[in-house]
């Protein structure tokens, strides 16, 4: 009798791998499409013992279509995931929201805050996001905030001020990102930037965001006149260790752990996101080698 070479086919092989699928698995979802192959018959066609199979490359196109669909879910898994931290964010934007008071939320950078202020701004209507950038005066804050309002950028600071309060009336809430910037060696200039949020806070909501930097300035040169009118805020932790395993799961991660923990103190969810994005054009290994991993 002639011995028939196998030919595996690899293409196969992978597609079964990235499904994640037993022959168990995809034997039940063949036959709920009406096709009935027993999981040896799918252990056979991987293994290249059943080459001519005539519906291998029905069942391959099957298994595309469900690879594609459980990124889909994973995608939108991830965009309903939240942390602990992310929650209570949440919450104190819906309650300044609500209230149309004066907060502060920081956290460490990697966390979502950033993320949860874009999320949040697109669900709730009436909502100007401003996000502050290292070494601005007085004057470029205000001039920065009336190009963001579409506002005319000429004239003194109190004009541009008086025409930003004007504009805010009409708003529901101002979100000041990466607020942490606005700190400067004098505690005078800082007191000033201050001031105009929380002028600003007697028209419409307004939310200072940023890292923990922000409160320990305010604490050591405010702290009594700005935490007397604040009403609202958050210390956000760092994320558990399960919620960036859990992340990693529905970001796609292969090894969940390694990148879990290398994700501490490097930015956490940026640091998966990066990850996850490289992975997809060369490949985990090679995108988990060219990460920043501090100094040697």
């Amino acid at each position: 009798m002639e011995a028939h070479a196998r030919i595996i086919d690899f293409e196969f092989a992978d597609l079964l791998k990235l499904s994640g699928l037993t022959f168990k698995q995809l034997a039940s979802i063949l036959r709920e499409k009406g096709i009935n192959v027993s999981p040896a018959m799918l252990c056979m066609i991987k293994n290249g013992q059943k080459n001519s199979h005539p519906l291998k490359e029905q069942i391959k196109e099957i298994l595309k279509e469900y690879i594609e669909q459980s990124k889909e879910e994973k995608e939108k898994e991830a965009i309903k995931f939240l942390t602990e931290a992310q929650r209570r964010m949440l919450s104190v934007l819906e309650a300044t929201y609500e209230d149309r008071e004066f907060a502060l939320i920081v956290g460490p950078s990697g966390i979502g805050k950033t993320y949860i202020v874009e999320k949040f701004a697109e669900e709730h209507e009436g909502v100007v996001i401003y996000k502050v950038a290292k070494a601005m005066s007085l004057g470029d804050l205000l001039r920065e905030l009336c190009k963001v309002l579409k506002l005319p950028e000429w004239g003194t600071n109190y004009q541009k001020f008086s025409r930003i309060k004007e504009n805010l009336k009409g708003k529901k809430m101002l979100i000041v990102d990466e607020a942490d910037l606005l700190a400067d060696e004098s505690p005078n200039k800082f007191l000033r930037k201050i001031e105009i949020f929380r002028e600003l806070a007697n028209v419409c909501a307004v939310v200072l965001v940023g890292l923990p930097e922000l409160d320990e300035a305010i604490y050591a040169n405010v702290k009594s006149y700005i935490y007397s009118r604040m009403g609202y805020y958050a210390y956000l932790k760092e994320p558990e260790p399960q919620e960036l395993i859990k992340y990693c799961e529905l970001k796609g991660i292969k090894n969940i752990r390694q990148v879990a923990g290398a994700s501490i103190g490097r930015g956490y969810f940026r640091y998966i996101d990066k990850v996850a994005k490289r992975a997809k054009k060369i490949g985990e290994e090679l995108a988990l080698s060219i990460m920043y991993a501090g100094k040697r």
